[in-house]
């Protein structure tokens, strides 16, 4: 990736730029709740964000909505736009279909009724008993899922979102869903 050429976390440098540019007017128009990261971001594809002076950067935080799939996964993106031409958005005061079989779904998913041994489910659903082994100076990012029976390497990096279901090497970062070694670690 290249170096960004802009203001990021930590460099003492000021650039005009399109970030800097935006950073302006929303200091002087939006309220200042929290303390937003230096960098505008325009778009994001799988775990890339671009800002708005084209810099690429690894999105190793997941983003509000996008975890664990990444920005602008086509098979979300495609089920968004079908439920947008139907309806957009019903509080919980009403009920809709898509509520119920989201609900049903995440039930058998999480394994939430299936816990007993004789449940008719339960033998498509792994053993919840083996453990999972962490490296020394490795690091599991905000909502990492690691299947029972992971090893995490030595001074390995799981990304934010990531579901690691096998083995991660010493020395290696991965993302993804699943997981995938992004790159070795000197």
């Amino acid at each position: 990736m290249p170096i960004p050429q802009t203001v990021v976390p930590g460099v003492e440098r000021q650039l005009p730029s399109k970030n800097r540019a935006v950073m302006d007017r929303a200091r002087a128009h939006l309220l200042q709740n929290y303390k937003q990261q230096p960098i505008v971001l325009e778009r994001g594809q799988g775990t890339k964000v671009w800002d708005a002076d084209g810099n690429v950067y690894l999105d190793l935080l997941g983003g509000i909505a996008t975890l664990p799939f990444g920005h602008c996964h086509p098979d979300i993106t495609a089920a968004a736009k079908a439920q947008m031409d139907r309806l957009w958005h019903a509080s919980n005061v009403f009920y809709t279909e898509p509520q119920v079989t989201l609900a049903e779904r995440v039930i058998v998913l999480t394994h939430t009724n299936v816990g007993y041994a004789d449940h008719p489910l339960q033998r498509w659903f792994p053993s919840l008993a083996a453990p999972v082994h962490i490296g020394r100076g490795s690091f599991v990012g905000a909502g990492a899922i690691l299947l029972p029976g992971v090893t995490i390497g030595t001074a390995s990096f799981v990304a934010a979102g990531s579901v690691v279901k096998d083995d991660v090497p010493d020395r290696t970062v991965v993302a993804g869903v699943p997981a995938r070694p992004v790159r070795t670690l000197e």
